[in-house]
């Protein structure tokens, strides 16, 4: 009988599994870093609600679309924003 076939076999799953797991890990830890670079202060925002304008101070997860956001220097951007109005030597460091 032919013994090298199914330690092939066994070699192949082997390494695909190795490969699942080396990838899972670093995808893991690339996960880990983003959410390391996440904001985590809360922000001053304009929001509107049934017509009032209200000036809070929101957690970067409950933040709404149309929120509007107010930055300072220095400041890491909470979320996706466009960008309505900045000073002439405003940059963005990605």
């Amino acid at each position: 009988d032919d013994a090298i076939t199914p330690i092939i076999l066994a070699a192949v799953v082997i390494s695909a599994g190795l490969l699942q797991w080396w990838t899972e890990l670093k995808a893991e830890s690339m996960m880990d870093a983003l959410s390391g670079m996440q904001a985590t202060a809360p922000v001053p925002v304009v929001r509107r609600s049934k017509g009032k304008r209200m000036e809070l101070m929101i957690e970067c997860d409950d933040l709404l679309p149309g929120d509007v956001v107010f930055l300072k220097s220095g400041d890491r951007i909470p979320a996706d924003v466009r960008i309505l109005w900045c000073t002439d030597g405003m940059e963005v460091d990605n």
